[in-house]
């Protein structure tokens, strides 16, 4: 009737020296909605983050870190000239991430291709910032035009900008730049074999 259940597990996404009950899990959930021009769907996912150290050939324990957890909810309707799609997700991650993030996207129909837009917003708080703010934001704009060649190649150019704020604002690698703001532009060929 439209739903489509999926579940995935893993004992162990570190390495496989460890005994499964010492290793680092992941699991996942997903449902799935579709029924003529509506798709929606719900992702559920966790991964513990216990580790253990040898100490004197004994597995000790070490101080546990927190869990990372991410919920990805999707919505598109397909008006039948275009497509507008809605993404929502939450998540905590590595060194105390924890973000909300809102997107809009579309597919538009154009000359024979057609055109991807899309647009972010993520807003939350980075604990590992030791100093100054650590509430963050970071917006993401971007828009490509993909164009069949022949049924089986398709050209696409992009161009898109990524940008960050508050505790964010300036942060990046030595020598690097500002990883957290930047332009990119590409064209592309995609062919299926």
């Amino acid at each position: 009737a439209g739903w489509t259940l999926g579940l995935m597990y893993s004992n162990g996404i570190s390495g496989d020296t460890n005994r499964w009950s010492h290793d680092r899990h992941y699991w996942g959930a997903g449902l799935k909605y579709q029924a003529g021009a509506i798709k929606s769907s719900l992702i559920l996912e966790a991964e513990n983050k216990v580790t253990y150290a040898t100490v004197n050939g004994v597995q000790v324990k070490e101080a546990p870190i927190t869990a990372k957890y991410t919920v990805n909810y999707g919505l598109e309707y397909n008006t039948g000239s275009w497509t507008p799609m809605f993404t929502y997700r939450y998540v905590t991650q590595d060194e105390g991430v924890k973000a909300h993030k809102f997107g809009l996207s579309a597919l538009i129909p154009y000359a024979g291709g057609r055109f991807k837009v899309a647009a972010a917003y993520m807003f939350g708080k980075d604990e590992s910032i030791k100093a100054g703010e650590d509430k963050i934001n970071h917006w993401q704009v971007g828009a490509a035009y993909e164009y069949p060649l022949s049924k089986r190649t398709v050209i696409k150019p992009f161009i898109g900008y990524a940008g960050s704020g508050k505790g964010w604002k300036n942060l990046g690698y030595a020598n690097d730049g500002n990883i957290y703001n930047a332009w990119q532009a590409y064209i592309g060929m995609h062919h299926f074999f």
